[in-house]
């Protein structure tokens, strides 16, 4: 399973610790988490731009990504 968190290093650290007692356990860091709603093909390409996509989902009226790199991009 994936999970977005914040990055508050004592509580990562714990959870890690916790979970790879039974788990494999693999994470990466300078995400970031965008939702965007009532969204359209021009606003997803601008925040998209040059990034790499790590997770998509979309339904109706929600995107939803984890991305990485250029965060000076969003403005």
């Amino acid at each position: 399973f994936s999970v977005c968190t914040n990055n508050d290093l004592m509580i990562i650290e714990d959870l890690i610790a916790t979970l790879e007692k039974d788990y494999d356990v693999r994470y990466n860091e300078n995400l970031e988490l965008i939702t965007i709603r009532h969204y359209n093909d021009k606003v997803l390409s601008e925040i998209t731009d040059e990034r790499e996509i790590l997770l998509e989902q979309k339904n109706r009226t929600t995107a939803q990504f984890v991305l990485r790199g250029h965060q000076d991009l969003i403005k």
